[in-house]
Order: structure tokens, then C-alpha cells, then sequence
């Protein structure tokens, strides 16, 4: 296996890591004036939500670590972004068949 092709995929995986990542903050955001009118909440109550996220993302990366040394990494990252991927979709197809 080339070192370019070894290269390109890494690049690959982090790219698409952060544009699923930041799609599902923006979901997020984007769910607040819903969230704000259907749990009867304001601003500052609904941004308790992101603050729950990151740190939830926070305390995953410890353990992420810990995990790729059972698992491998490529398996690892594979799956993480597979949950990610479906989690989102999800979330965004909720919100669709709401209406």
C-alpha cells in the first residue's frame, strides 16, 4: 500500500469526522426554536443542550482512546462515524415527519 493512498484516506476520515460533527451542532441549533416552543423553555434553558453535547463529546474522546487499544482504529473509526451518520439522520428525519 502506497503512502499516498495511506495519506488520502486519512485526510478523507478527518474531513468527513468534522463535517459530520459540525452537521450535527448545526442540526442542533437549528432545532431550538422548535425545542423552545414544544418544552416551553427560552433561550438561555435551550442552550444548555450544546453545552451537554460537548461535554458528552469530551468525556467520549478518553474513552475512544481507550477503545482503540482493544479495537482497531480504522474499525474504531469506522463505527464511531456509522453512529454518528445514523444518529443524525435520524434526528434530521424527525424533525421532517413531525410535520
Amino acid at each position: 500500500m502506497s503512502t499516498t493512498f495511506q495519506y488520502k484516506g486519512v485526510v478523507t476520515v478527518i474531513l468527513a469526522s468534522a463535517f459530520l460533527f459540525s452537521f450535527s451542532q448545526f442540526l442542533l441549533i437549528t432545532a431550538y426554536p422548535t425545542i423552545m416552543d414544544e418544552f416551553n423553555v427560552n433561550a438561555t434553558q435551550v442552550q444548555w443542550l450544546t453545552t451537554a453535547f460537548l461535554l458528552t463529546t469530551i468525556i467520549l474522546i478518553p474513552m475512544t482512546g481507550y477503545l482503540s487499544n482493544i479495537f482497531r482504529a480504522k474499525t474504531l473509526v469506522i463505527f464511531s462515524l456509522l453512529c454518528l451518520f445514523i444518529g443524525t439522520l435520524i434526528g434530521g428525519l424527525a424533525l421532517i415527519s413531525a410535520h
